[in-house]
């Protein structure tokens, strides 16, 4: 190897490093810019979107005594959903996802209550073989229908039907009483 292939070669190797860590630089520096344009975006102008939610609350008793382990929905007009499962007392705390309230305004609620199943079959693990076997039996059917088994009347499982409402309002306790029967 000549002296002139051996400096073509080197600045071959060094214009290669150069363009490598340029591209990388590049590449990084465009990393960030977008990270920080996102990061505006995502921030926007301070304000947060959708509705306005409230802080929210209640209790659930059916025939006169408190529902524990209920599921509680919130369908407002207009916002999102809001959820809550009920405690031993049959108190609940709505959220709307992770976020805690409701929106404001009016809402239709629902009620469900569903058997856990009490050791039945379906409350050990099963292998898909011992789900075939009940299903040639004829015991898987009957036995899903247990496990689903509303342990109140099913009208108040559905917003069409509980005939559950109510008015959810800025500034006030919005402490909800349902009483079912």
């Amino acid at each position: 190897m000549s002296f002139i292939d051996f400096q073509f070669e080197h600045f071959s190797l060094q214009t290669h490093k150069a363009e490598t860590i340029m591209h990388f630089a590049v590449g990084r520096v465009s990393g960030i810019v977008l990270l920080a344009v996102m990061s505006a975006a995502a921030v926007g102008c301070g304000g947060t979107s959708g509705p306005e939610l409230v802080p929210a609350q209640g209790t659930v008793k059916f025939q006169g005594g408190p529902m524990a382990g209920a599921q509680v929905s919130f369908v407002p007009e207009k916002g999102p959903v809001a959820f809550a499962t009920t405690d031993t007392e049959g108190k609940f705390v709505l959220k709307t996802g992770t976020l805690p309230g409701v929106a404001i305004g009016p809402s239709r609620a629902s009620v469900s209550m569903k058997d856990s199943g009490g050791g039945g079959p379906l409350d050990k693990p099963m292998t898909p073989e011992d789900m075939q076997k009940m299903a040639m039996e004829g015991t898987l059917d009957a036995a899903m229908a247990k496990q689903n088994k509303s342990l109140i009347p099913e009208k108040y499982g559905n917003i069409e039907t509980s005939g559950l409402s109510f008015e959810v309002k800025k500034g006030e306790p919005n402490e909800f009483a349902i009483e079912l029967q």
